[in-house]
């Protein structure tokens, strides 16, 4: 039996995306500068992924009023907010762990 598991995910709206960015920050009761949300939306724009902008809120809703811009730093990509995300894991839990959990995770499928 062959599993195709493939599926494409549409760009989000630009619309949306600044929906969703002031809906997060709102229920993480955050704000952020108006130089460090621009940043965040014109990175979104960058791709219109909603991956990407959700893993871009993650390390958003991180960031201090007083964090500089030149302090801030979002991937380029999809691919490369992912693999950022990854060695945040190994950083706070072990790269062991962190192997070992997505090792199940793949041969659970």
């Amino acid at each position: 039996m062959i599993w195709n598991n493939d599926f494409q995910v549409p760009p989000m709206s630009k619309e949306l995306g600044e929906k969703v960015i002031e809906t997060k920050l709102h229920q993480c009761s955050r704000r952020l500068q108006t130089e460090q949300h621009r940043y965040l939306l014109e990175s979104f724009k960058s791709t219109y992924s909603p991956l990407y902008l959700k893993l871009a809120l993650e390390e958003a809703v991180k960031w201090h009023s007083f964090t500089k811009l030149r302090e801030i730093k979002l991937a380029n990509s999809t691919y490369e907010m992912i693999e950022n995300f990854f060695k945040s894991l190994e950083t706070k839990y072990g790269p062991i762990l962190v192997k070992k959990a997505l090792s199940y995770l793949v041969a659970a499928k």
